[in-house]
């Protein structure tokens, strides 16, 4: 059972790392993140297909649009996103 002190920092690290989020600028680079996060939840997939006109900040390869970021932050405010 992991101690107290390591969860706390855990939750902390990711909080710092997922911070881009709290970006109220719209801008293309946060938006396509935001759009996997969504896609993630509603579609259950990685592709931001459904919202690819969103975004100028997009990537077309076998015949899907996915963002140009990779997706590990992504993957890691997806869990907040659900609870949320």
């Amino acid at each position: 059972m992991p101690s107290k002190r390591f969860l706390f920092l855990f939750f902390l690290i990711n909080l710092i790392l997922s911070s881009f989020y709290l970006d109220n600028r719209k801008n293309p680079n946060s938006t396509s993140r935001v759009l996997q996060v969504a896609s993630l939840s509603e579609e259950g997939n990685l592709n931001i297909d459904e919202r690819k006109d969103e975004t100028l900040d997009k990537a077309f390869s076998q015949g899907h649009f996915y963002p140009l970021q990779p997706p590990l932050p992504s993957l890691i405010v997806y869990p907040i996103y659900e609870v949320l």
